[in-house]
């Protein structure tokens, strides 16, 4: 019978090593996406609140300097607001109160 003679001092990882570790990594992984989907979301809407309060200073210098406010989003566009990058802008155009009188100085 030949005796096999294993050394004891081998370096590497065993197959259950390698396991443990992927199972390791797989379950902070799925603690940690959902917490960056909402920092994302967080980030986002952090943006277009911004975006928000520039507009109104906009319009403000707008008023300012032409007397009267932009008619459409798109004049607000033209006159040089920018937005963020990935923040879009709802058309809008100047209409009418409820007692038909328009929107207007």
């Amino acid at each position: 019978m030949k005796v096999l003679n294993i050394e004891k001092n081998k370096k590497g990882l065993t197959l259950i090593e390698l396991l443990v570790v992927v199972c390791i990594i797989g379950i902070i992984s799925g603690i940690a996406i959902p917490y960056f989907s909402s920092y994302k979301s967080q980030a986002y809407d952090t943006t277009a609140k911004v975006d928000l309060k520039n507009a109104m200073k906009f319009l403000d210098f707008y008023f300012i300097e032409n007397d009267t406010y932009p008619e459409t989003s798109d004049d607000i566009l033209a006159a040089g607001f920018k937005l963020s990058k990935g923040v879009s802008f709802t058309s809008y155009s100047i209409g009418t109160f409820g007692d038909g009188q328009p929107c207007r100085k």
